[in-house]
C-alpha cells in the first residue's frame, strides 16, 4: 500500500511539473512578450547597384534574422527569364558597430546555365538604421551542372546604396 502511494505521489509531482512547463511555454509565445533582439540590418531594402562596365541595377534585398540574405535584381527586364539569372541567396554577419559583411551566389543563364557569380560586400549601416552603403567584389566563374564554380572568368568592384523598405 505504501508503494502505491509513493508511485501515485511521484506521478502527481510529474504531472504538476509538466503542466507548469507547458503553461510557461505558452505564456512566452503570447503577443506582447518581447522576443530576442532583432539586428538593425534585418529587413527589406531597396538597393541601387553600380558595377564597372555594367548597367545600374535596381535590387530588392532582404537581410533575414539569423544571417541569410535573399536578393532579386534586374537590369530593367525580368532577370528570371532566359537569358537571366537565378534568385540571389547568401549569408551575412555583423563585423562591428553598424558594420557587416555578406556573401551571395547566383547562377547566370545564357540561355542555359553558363556562369556563377560570387559577390562579397562590406556594408556600413547609417546611424539611424534606414540606409546603408556597401563596397563589393563581383567574381564570375564558368558554371555547368557538372562543375560549378568552374574556371575563373573575371572580377570587378561594385557599390551599393540601400534604403529601408517600410
Amino acid at each position: 500500500m505504501l508503494r502505491i502511494r509513493n508511485k501515485m505521489g511521484i506521478g502527481l509531482v510529474t504531472t504538476v511539473l509538466c503542466a507548469v512547463v507547458l503553461l510557461t511555454a505558452s505564456r512566452a509565445s503570447e503577443q506582447g512578450v518581447p522576443g530576442p533582439p532583432v539586428d538593425p540590418i534585418v529587413g527589406i531594402w531597396n538597393v541601387n547597384l553600380s558595377s564597372a562596365g555594367g548597367p545600374p541595377e535596381l535590387v530588392t534585398m532582404t537581410f533575414n534574422q539569423g544571417g541569410t540574405t535573399v536578393e532579386y535584381d534586374t537590369a530593367g527586364t525580368n532577370s528570371f527569364a532566359t537569358p537571366g539569372e537565378s534568385l540571389v541567396q547568401g549569408a551575412w554577419k555583423k563585423t562591428g558597430h553598424n558594420a557587416y559583411t555578406f556573401k551571395e551566389q547566383n547562377f547566370i543563364f545564357d540561355p542555359t546555365l553558363s556562369a556563377d557569380n560570387l559577390t562579397t560586400c562590406q556594408v556600413t549601416l547609417s546611424r539611424d538604421g534606414n540606409s546603408f552603403t556597401a563596397t563589393c567584389d563581383l567574381a564570375f566563374y564558368r558554371c555547368s551542372v557538372a562543375l560549378c564554380p568552374g574556371a575563373f572568368i573575371a572580377s570587378g568592384p561594385a557599390t551599393m546604396t540601400g534604403t529601408r523598405f517600410e
